[in-house]
């Protein structure tokens, strides 16, 4: 018996061992020494059902309070929405998780009561699950080299008071890190359910060396010591097709690479990289690479697993509680709930050892394992390889998904690009970001699908101009103020109301009033573009997930040529080309432009492209002319999510400090202001488009802190 020293726990075997291990059942007690640590799949039902001794995990209708409380944490963590342990407390996990479901729910409210439209319901049937959290879900266990985990981030800037009359666009927009603000706000760390079982060694085996022995009954009140890795990040290739040729390559690798060297070297290659983000800059990763404290709930698993912090470490206990008969699934087990953060690309390897910390005797028990030769590697150092008492998940490396739900159009070009989507999609990937696009674009009539919507619409833009005191509307004939599926502004310029073309000098007033109001600048140009896409956005919650929404439009609608050609007053048509007197007119083609809708013979008069609130991008129909589709959709929807322009601030500065001072192929940057080093890029019809975001955009889009924080300032440039 020598060889079995190792008083941890004395006890009877368990009756179920295969006939080969008859030997060993037949000892009424033994000394025992572990073989084998194994990390198994373990469900939140299977724990909801172990914490409450419940045989099914359906909604506990008799339970009480707290039950029912740890039955939402249960099922809101089944379904991918990180609700946090199973304590019955209506944490501020729990409302935040609440909020995410019913955000994701069309049709809903963002809430965070459960008893809310229909929140409940919806929870017991399982309705909108993310499975693709944990894309490969044996990666908890190691059976998975590595996987995605993928969290839904579909949240975008908002302009406070953003319909109201005082609005100044200095809403969370303006906020430094106001991305970061809103995350926090909002999101909550990723969090997995993690299992480990502990086999002994058999009474048979003298080198420690066979398949270990499943006796839960002996394996007794051991500890487990979890350990979290940084691994290196996950390598992130972009793909190749789309940037061969191209000039002026993005400098974004570089100044990434600067930014791992700056803050804190690796400690260990392949375990300690050091990339993942600081605490500092909105991570979870400590300035201690040993300090595990908040990578794991304290008393996460507690009336199943207890745990403890002793010093920098957490350690977990082994299950041997026997009055618990519900509970027998779980002796001979331990379990955690670990942490990691809402970071996009951050990555970790979750380690669970056996332990002996604390034992009076825990250099002895040591010893004696390692004397056996199976067990030869066992209680190293934490980055060894190979101790079978230890056991690792696969990599995992966090990812967000953004979605767009939709291309709406709102104009009358009838051959509309289709957007160049594996472009945009490979620059979101480069921060980690997989874009979920939507098929083919869909006109705004079938959202505006019926009369009361539409008139819905025209009231609001008419109740916005009177209470902006704009002309907008003065003198038009309240009875032409309709909706149009030809234009976002509800005027209708086509024909007069003999039927006879409309005078070109009516046309151009109308136009002049609505441009000057844009040269003008003021709050109803920020206000009235505000109006289609919250209407957009109401719509459509209605029917669709959260997500983004394109919205291609014109804001005018288009007046026919061949009703003006015979036109004298300002319209002027020589040598083939059409010049309308209104701001900087440049001539346009009338064998190539059948419509006025082609906005290009205006300075301002296609208005604006803008990342608007609520996820709404508004791409102004001449810019799907002058820009690369793939670069005008990539750079709006970069301001849905707090990018900014660089040049966007008061001189002698030239560059904003949340941009690489020094890579000008930053996709927010303007191609025709020849601030590219690159001139061009992101111009239609130029070689070398291939539009990308520098590096600090990057960390933004990932969620980190850019601006001052406690540690080492980012570096200005790559």
């Amino acid at each position: 018996m020598d060889a079995y020293f190792a008083p941890i726990q004395f006890g009877d075997f368990p009756g179920e061992e295969q006939e080969k291990q008859e030997a060993d059942k037949r000892c009424a007690s033994v000394q025992v020494l572990y073989r084998e640590l194994k990390l198994q799949a373990f469900s939140w039902a299977d724990l909801f059902k172990a914490k409450t001794g419940l045989a099914s995990a359906d909604y506990p209708s008799s339970g009480d309070g707290q039950m029912k409380t740890a039955w939402l944490q249960y099922k809101l963590n089944e379904l991918g929405y990180l609700a946090g342990p199973l304590d019955g407390q209506k944490s501020d996990q729990l409302r935040r998780a609440i909020k995410r479901y019913s955000y994701a729910n069309p049709g809903m409210q963002e809430t965070d009561s459960e008893t809310s439209q229909g929140v409940l319901a919806k929870l017991k049937s399982g309705d909108h699950g993310r499975a693709h959290l944990i894309e490969k879900p044996r990666v908890l266990t190691g059976e998975e080299p590595a996987s995605k985990l993928v969290l839904d981030h579909n949240y975008f800037v908002v302009n406070k008071n953003a319909l109201d009359e005082k609005y100044t666009g200095q809403g969370e927009a303006g906020i430094d890190d106001g991305h970061a603000l809103q995350d926090a706000e909002k999101l909550d760390r990723f969090e997995a359910l993690l299992q480990a079982k502990l086999t002994l060694v058999s009474m048979n085996d003298k080198t420690g060396s066979a398949p270990g022995i499943d006796a839960p009954l002996a394996v007794g009140p051991v500890g487990c010591e979890w350990h979290v890795f940084d691994p290196p990040e996950t390598k992130n290739d972009l793909d190749p097709s789309l940037t061969t040729g191209v000039t002026g390559p993005t400098k974004a690798p570089a100044y990434l690479k600067k930014v791992r060297d700056t803050l804190t070297p690796a400690v260990h290659k392949d375990l300690y990289a050091m990339d993942n983000c600081p605490v500092a800059r909105g991570g979870a990763r400590p300035k201690d690479h040993l300090d595990m404290r908040d990578f794991f709930h304290i008393a996460g698993l507690k009336d199943v697993y207890a745990d403890e912090i002793r010093g920098k470490m957490f350690l977990s206990l082994f299950h041997d509680d026997l009055s618990k008969s519900w509970q027998a699934g779980q002796l001979g087990t331990t379990g955690a709930i670990f942490r990691g953060s809402y970071i996009a690309g951050d990555s970790w390897i979750v380690q669970g050892r056996v332990s002996f910390a604390g034992f009076p005797n825990q250099a002895q028990l040591e010893k004696d394992h390692k004397a056996l030769t199976g067990l030869a590697k066992s209680f190293g150092a934490l980055t060894d390889d190979g101790d079978p008492l230890a056991a690792r998940t696969g990599t995992m490396t966090l990812w967000r998904r953004q979605r767009v739900r939709k291309v709406v159009d709102w104009w009358s070009f009838a051959a509309a690009p289709v957007i160049a989507w594996p472009t945009v999609k490979n620059a979101f990937k480069g921060a980690f970001i997989e874009l979920e696009t939507p098929g083919a674009a869909v006109g705004v009539e079938t959202i505006a699908n019926s009369a009361s919507k539409r008139q819905d619409y025209v009231k609001l833009m008419q109740s916005l101009a009177t209470k902006q005191k704009n002309r907008i509307f003065e003198g038009v004939d309240g009875a032409r103020i309709s909706w149009t599926k030809e234009a976002i502004i509800p005027l209708e310029y086509a024909q007069q109301e003999n039927g006879e073309a409309l005078h070109v000098f009516s046309f151009k007033n109308a136009a002049n009033n609505i441009i000057n109001t844009f040269i003008g600048g003021g709050s109803f140009w920020y206000a009235m573009y505000r109006v289609p896409a919250h209407f957009l956005k109401e719509e459509l919650d209605k029917t669709e997930p959260a997500g983004l929404t394109i919205l291609r439009y014109d804001h005018l609608r288009p007046l026919k040529l061949p009703d003006l050609l015979n036109a004298a007053d300002t319209l002027k048509f020589n040598d083939g080309t059409l010049a309308l007197g209104v701001e900087d007119p440049q001539p346009v083609s009338a064998a190539t432009y059948q419509t006025m809708s082609d906005f290009q013979n205006f300075k301002t008069g296609g208005g604006p492209s803008k990342g608007e609130d609520w996820g709404v991008v508004m791409i102004t129909h001449p810019h799907f002319k002058q820009y690369a589709d793939a670069f005008i959709t990539l750079h709006e929807i970069g301001h849905c999510f707090y990018l900014t322009h660089p040049f966007d601030v008061p001189p002698p500065a030239t560059c904003r400090p949340d941009h690489d001072q020094a890579d000008k192929n930053c996709a927010m940057y303007y191609p025709e202001k020849n601030q590219r080093e690159s001139e061009g890029w992101g111009l239609r019809g130029k070689a070398g488009t291939m539009p990308m975001f520098c590096g600090k955009c990057i960390l933004k889009l990932r969620g980190w802190k850019v601006g001052e924080a406690e540690d080492a300032a980012l570096p200005a440039s790559s």
